[in-house]
């Protein structure tokens, strides 16, 4: 098991450089830093060689936005967002990051239930083209379940599931939170047990 905390902690707004924040972390004997991906690959390059200095490895999350929503009902808000994916695929790579999770199956913040199981098959079909990508990349996606005041498409760790099963690439797993395990699960451990070998990381807020 790999210990590790995110960059966010120390962030007082997003454009701060993190490179302070992995040395910090690495000093209090942190295994790992997550970082999110706001930057640039020549920014992530220089992160990346800090924490390899500092003997800490990096893990990467993200997010979609409206613009970037792949379950869109505009196909080229669609296009954006698998472009999007594919960009934040290559800032993993850049930062030698084996992780890259968050919300990449839709935007977060929107909620839109008479479109629901269709933008989660059009999610399903953009993740499913965007894995092999992460795979030559050395990179596990992982789809995180967030709680119903954030999006209506994954908010247990069963629809968690059901997603990575329907995109059927073997580098796809879950992210559970206990933030919103706490709101949408009535057994967080349960969940966890259910997530099995699909589980490939774990937000303790």
């Amino acid at each position: 098991m790999t210990f590790s905390i995110h960059a966010a902690l120390w962030n007082r707004t997003w454009a701060d450089d993190v490179a302070p924040f992995v040395r910090e972390a690495a000093d209090l004997g942190y295994d790992a830093v997550e970082v999110s991906l706001l930057g640039d690959d020549a920014g992530f390059a220089r992160v990346a060689r800090v924490a390899q200095e500092a003997g800490v490895r990096l893990t990467c999350t993200t997010g979609l936005s409206a613009a970037t929503d792949v379950g869109g009902a505009d196909p080229a808000v669609r296009a954006a967002g698998r472009a999007a994916l594919e960009r934040a695929v290559r800032s993993a790579e850049t930062l030698g990051s084996r992780l890259l999770s968050g919300v990449v199956y839709g935007a977060w913040g929107v909620v839109d239930p008479a479109r629901r199981e269709e933008r989660l098959a059009l999610a399903a079909e953009a993740l499913a083209r965007v894995a092999p990508l992460a795979a030559d990349a050395g990179v596990t996606l992982g789809i995180e379940a967030i709680n119903r005041y954030e999006t209506d498409l994954v908010n247990t760790a069963d629809q968690a599931l059901a997603l990575v099963a329907a995109i059927g690439a073997p580098n796809v797993g879950v992210l559970m939170d206990a933030y919103h395990m706490n709101i949408e699960e009535k057994d967080p451990a349960t969940a966890l047990r259910r997530c099995g070998s699909h589980l490939v990381h774990l937000h303790v807020a």
